[in-house]
């Protein structure tokens, strides 16, 4: 398909493992992370191999949200060029406690962005790691890498 350009993304199975401790933590809140790689010569291969996770993440995460601090770009960027990487998007938690999990339709247990989220997402990776809680408090989790996509400039007319 003309807008469909296959890109490769490698990422370490301990990065998703640290998403997925992270939104244990942080849950019921939403839990960030930003990822750090590279992107090769030919734009073709992304790989991930390490993330910055905000130090004051607990003053802009509540329950059922996440407020993205301008200031963590600039913060996650020296990070990642300390490292010889560049940020190259992020991973956030949606997280449903035990009774959001029985009484929730199935589509909101996917690992899907919400409106939000794609109207956010920019040229970056975004990841979206759905966290429930089991009746006996243990969490399953699945995560979802998405984008970049192509923003569509939509006019209707008659």
């Amino acid at each position: 398909m003309w807008y469909n350009e296959i890109v490769k993304l490698i990422i370490p199975t301990k990065i998703a493992d640290k998403a997925r401790r992270q939104a244990k933590k942080w849950f019921p809140q939403e839990a960030y992370l930003e990822l750090i790689g590279t992107i090769s010569k030919n734009n073709k291969t992304i790989t991930i191999f390490d993330t910055w996770i905000p130090g004051d993440l607990s003053e802009f995460t509540s329950l059922g949200q996440i407020d993205i601090n301008p200031a963590w770009r600039k913060e996650s960027e020296k990070y990642a060029e300390s490292i010889g990487g560049i940020v190259i998007g992020s991973i956030h938690s949606h997280p449903y406690a035990f009774k959001e999990c029985l009484n929730s339709p199935a589509y909101r247990l996917d690992p899907s962005p919400s409106s939000c989220d794609w109207d956010s997402i920019g040229d970056e990776i975004m990841g979206i790691l759905v966290i429930c809680q089991n009746k006996e408090g243990r969490f399953t989790t699945n995560l979802r890498l998405y984008g970049p996509i192509v923003k569509l400039d939509v006019r209707y007319y008659k």
